[in-house]
């Protein structure tokens, strides 16, 4: 999982500062691999607000909150364009537990924190409201997302196999001797690497079955030095 943290400038900052904002974010989701689930959580003083062109339903909801601004279209393009989708908006609840953000007057209530999260793990997010009143020392409400993720199992690779050749059988060079007088005596001919193949094959097929395998030797659960 490779989350981002994002803090856009705020609306009454120059648009150069906010084309320069998205230019570093692009960048920094650029150096993320491919297949890690990317999750972006931040404050992007934008509104994306209630306005759905068909474009912008592939990357959020309807459950927004207020009109949508100029930096909101921006955040909205900028979804579009690198396929994110809006982890917010799909989720009904009261108006509450949508706004995450609170003007020091305590008048003015906006939607401007975001989770966002590329479309093809969309499915991954349970849940995303905020907790209004929490204690986070600052006029932000804290934002939460529920998120269920199926992690690839890593199978470990089987040790090689050790055999014992302290009780290699006599019956082995036997057999190994008349394999091998099959193989030469093949007609049509074979290249060096198709050759070592088949040999290698007859000797390993040939040990499995002929040599007894190395037990391993098992670590005593106490130690000499701490008697």
């Amino acid at each position: 999982m490779a989350p981002i943290q994002a803090y856009a400038p705020t609306s009454s900052s120059e648009i150069e500062e906010a084309e320069e904002f998205h230019a570093a974010f692009q960048h920094a989701m650029e150096n993320i691999h491919k297949q890690d689930t990317l999750y972006i959580l931040g404050d992007f003083n934008a509104k994306i607000g209630h306005e759905m062109s068909r474009e912008e339903k592939e990357v959020k909801g309807i459950h927004c909150l207020g009109n949508q601004n100029e930096r909101g279209q921006m955040l909205v393009d900028f979804c579009i364009e690198n396929r994110l989708a809006i982890g917010n908006s799909f989720f009904k609840h009261h108006p509450r537990r949508l706004f995450t953000w609170t003007s020091p007057d305590g008048k003015t209530k906006n939607q401007i924190d975001y989770i966002l999260v590329k479309k093809r793990w969309k499915s991954s997010i349970q849940q995303t409201k905020t907790y209004p009143g929490t204690d986070c020392g600052t006029d932000h409400e804290l934002l939460v997302s529920t998120i269920k993720i199926k992690l690839l199992k890593i199978k470990k690779p089987e040790p090689p196999v050790r055999f014992d050749l302290t009780q290699t059988p006599e019956e082995y060079g036997i057999e190994i001797k008349n394999k091998f007088g099959i193989l030469m005596a093949v007609e049509e001919e074979m290249g060096p690497d198709e050759l070592a193949t088949h040999a290698q094959q007859i000797l390993l097929t040939t040990a499995k079955n002929r040599i007894p395998k190395r037990k391993a030797k098992g670590q005593p659960w106490i130690l000499n030095t701490t008697l």
